[in-house]
């Protein structure tokens, strides 16, 4: 539920807008109101969330307590390898690629989601991941 009426009748238009704002009003810590920057970040979150526009690592933060221990380390890693590769920007290294591909595979194949898997053995939290981060990396 929205805290922010606004967001409620707001297009995806408005987000694309709300996210550009949000980045010119953290780009220099202390040109905006503290207050005003931080309430700004609120209403951009509940956009998100009502357009289900949150990004990969918002959703798996969402899920991770509900992880056994080696899944949870499995998301970890992938996390950590995401973090790796978008830091490389173009001189990412085939090394840190196949290993966000390795991640992934581990996330989305942990034997712990078993039981909720699809007909190519994939979890549906394991899917959701994978196509979360394809929409990341290869947004419209």
């Amino acid at each position: 539920m929205c805290t922010h009426s606004h967001a409620n009748s707001a297009g995806p238009e408005d987000l694309v807008a709300s996210e550009k704002m949000l980045r010119r009003v953290t780009a220099n810590p202390g040109e905006y109101n503290d207050a005003f920057v931080n309430e700004f970040k609120v209403f951009v979150r509940e956009l998100r969330d009502f357009f289900n526009a949150s990004g990969l690592e918002d959703v798996i933060a969402k899920t991770t307590d509900t992880l056994d221990a080696p899944h949870a380390a499995a998301v970890e890693q992938l996390l950590s390898s995401k973090r790796k590769v978008e830091g490389g920007g173009a001189s990412g290294s085939l090394d840190d690629l196949m290993a966000l591909l390795f991640a992934v595979t581990q996330a989305c194949m942990h034997p712990s989601c078993a039981s909720q898997t699809d007909e190519g053995g994939m979890s549906r939290q394991g899917r959701d991941v994978h196509l979360r981060h394809a929409a990341d990396c290869h947004p419209k």
